[in-house]
């Protein structure tokens, strides 16, 4: 990152948010992504590799690009396993393909598929705190051999009875704490045993602290992020809690230029897959437009 905090805030009235943008786990999918390019010249992903549409497409034009499905692969290029993980049977299905496989999973992501794992064979009523449609729930689903509940909130579990009074808690790496706590409670009732375990990276714990310290301090906040990615989304609800005037945006374009002065304090912070260069984007625009509202 180009920019220091401090003089952000001392010149432009700009509180970047500590632990915005890229977390270890994407930094490290992008790495092998690009070593693996370097090395074959070309590779694809099932599905985007991360959930930011513009490192994604950067990444295309480099050479990586988006298959929907195994049978979408022609050719023997190698196959990049997707940050948010892949189900056993995917994985075995593209391995029997025949393509040399890059494994860029999050090591959290596969430190939950693991303990998903294991509480299915030791009998356990696995439940996934996390949302249904998103692809490292499918895969833990997968791990848990399709028999785990997945919920986001307590809600969801208000009339369900877990079938064995014996139950393991598993959390999405990128939700948030709060869900898990409610989930926790509406089960304690219903069950005799429970296991806990907060899959939640700490990165994502870390990046949530310090957006809502950064929000309760500014006067508007902008979220960068894909639309796409749920970390960002998390953190737009988290802010918007502390203040109104809140905005997901994905590129510098989406900033609301009419609602920034010169003296607006404005609070930045990033989701785990929105890398540096797009964060600075973000910022240089919005010096341009304090400079040009200062004159």
């Amino acid at each position: 990152m180009k920019y220091n905090k401090q003089e952000l805030w001392e010149k432009y009235r700009i509180l970047l948010a500590d632990n915005a943008g890229a977390c270890f786990g994407v930094r490290r999918a992008l790495r092998l992504t690009m070593e693996s390019l370097e090395k074959y010249k070309r590779v694809y992903t099932i599905g985007p590799l991360i959930h930011n549409p513009q490192v994604v497409e950067k990444l295309e034009s480099k050479g990586a690009l988006v298959a929907e499905t195994v049978y979408d692969v022609t050719d023997n290029y190698p196959i990049v396993l997707r940050s948010h993980g892949v189900s056993p049977e995917m994985l075995a299905l593209i391995q029997s393909k025949g393509s040399p496989v890059i494994d860029a999973t999050c090591p959290n992501v596969r430190r939950a598929q693991d303990i998903v794992s294991k509480l299915q064979k030791d009998d356990y009523q696995v439940i996934i705190v996390g949302e249904k449609a998103h692809p490292e729930v499918i895969g833990l689903l997968a791990h848990a051999s399709g028999h785990a509940i997945v919920a986001v909130s307590s809600d969801e579990l208000a009339d369900i009875k877990p079938k064995t009074e014996r139950v393991g808690i598993v959390v999405q790496t990128t939700q948030v704490i709060d869900n898990l706590y409610k989930v926790t409670k509406e089960l304690i009732s219903k069950c005799k045993e429970i296991r806990i375990f907060n899959t939640i990276c700490e990165a994502t714990l870390q990046r949530q602290t310090a957006a809502v310290e950064m929000a309760k301090k500014s006067e508007l906040v902008l979220i960068i992020g894909g639309r796409n990615s749920a970390n960002t989304t998390n953190l737009f609800k988290i802010c918007h809690e502390y203040i109104s005037n809140t905005f997901h945006i994905e590129t510098a374009d989406e900033i609301p230029v009419d609602l920034i002065k010169a003296d607006t304090i404005v609070g930045v912070t990033a989701g785990a897959s929105t890398v540096d260069w797009i964060i600075e984007k973000v910022i240089d625009k919005l010096i341009d437009i304090k400079f040009k509202n200062s004159k």
